[in-house]
């Protein structure tokens, strides 16, 4: 849904609530209280910039304002600092590729990658993502990230005993089989 708000923005600048919307999206992460408070210079700035993004995408086609997009935003660095930042972050540089690989197999304008992203959202479809994670590697995470998982071996680093007891200093071993 971020990525279409986004590209309705870029294809109507002029529009302020469409301008609105793609800014509190992944892309800037704004807030409701910071676009109210934002100056008529401040907003000014913003809808230039989806000005430029869309004469860009005129200039140079819409796979030039894809990589644009991704470099000119906050997305990345911004998904990184959420939970699961890493897993957000690999999903948007995999929507990025899929993109672009709708735009140079089917050749999309603007207009039309915008309505194929609405005929996927109205229809729930979702995008294929793979998981960039190697099934025989080390997995580090947080207790809260592993609920629900299952795992062959476990290690927990940093646990620190409430009520030592005397085996404090001993491995423990639970096997399931």
């Amino acid at each position: 849904e971020d990525h279409r708000l986004f590209l309705h923005a870029v294809q109507n600048p002029d529009d302020k609530s469409e301008v609105r919307k793609a800014l509190t999206t992944l892309y800037f992460n704004l807030s409701y209280k910071k676009l109210l408070s934002a100056t008529e210079e401040e907003f000014f700035q913003w809808q230039k910039m989806f000005y430029d993004f869309k004469q860009f995408s005129i200039q140079k086609g819409i796979l030039s304002l894809l990589e644009e997009i991704m470099s000119k935003t906050r997305a990345l660095p911004l998904s990184l600092l959420k939970i699961n930042g890493e897993r957000t972050a690999s999903n948007l540089k995999q929507l990025f590729q899929f993109l672009s690989d709708l735009v140079l197999e089917k050749s999309f304008s603007l207009e039309e990658l915008i309505e194929h992203l609405e005929h996927l959202r109205l229809n729930k479809s979702s995008i294929p993502l793979q998981m960039d994670r190697e099934t025989d590697c080390v997995q580090i995470m947080t207790l809260h990230a592993s609920k629900g998982l299952q795992f062959p071996v476990v290690f927990l680093g940093s646990v620190i005993f409430q009520n030592p007891s005397p085996r404090q200093d001993k491995l423990c071993f639970y096997s399931d089989g």
